[in-house]
């Protein structure tokens, strides 16, 4: 916890904290381990065409121009895509840091 934490708060730092910079850096492939809070749910949003997850409202996808709809639990949809890019995947029991920082959150590769 201490190393991502670090890592997303220091300047040039390789980490990302919250849903939606945890979301990009999953999906950009830049996340070499995920972190996430034991019981953490999110809503979000799911591109139809392409799989692309958001965590606010975009009528139309950024990557294809697809159309979103809503999904329930967007942390378990990003925890899948993680494992599917053979990303490590870390759920933490416990972490009020990490629950302060947002219960998301990833360590970079670059």
């Amino acid at each position: 916890m201490e190393q991502l934490i670090t890592a997303a708060t220091s300047k040039g730092g390789h980490g990302a904290l919250g849903l939606d910079d945890t979301l990009a850096a999953v999906q950009e492939g830049r996340a070499h381990i995920l972190v996430v809070a034991e019981g953490y749910i999110a809503t979000g949003y799911g591109c139809q065409n392409c799989g692309y997850v958001a965590a606010r409202e975009l009528k139309k996808c950024s990557f294809c121009g697809g159309d979103m709809a809503p999904i329930e639990d967007t942390v378990n949809t990003i925890v899948r895509k993680a494992i599917e890019l053979s990303m490590e995947v870390e759920v933490v029991k416990d972490s009020a840091a990490l629950e302060r920082a947002g219960s998301i959150g990833a360590i970079l590769r670059y």
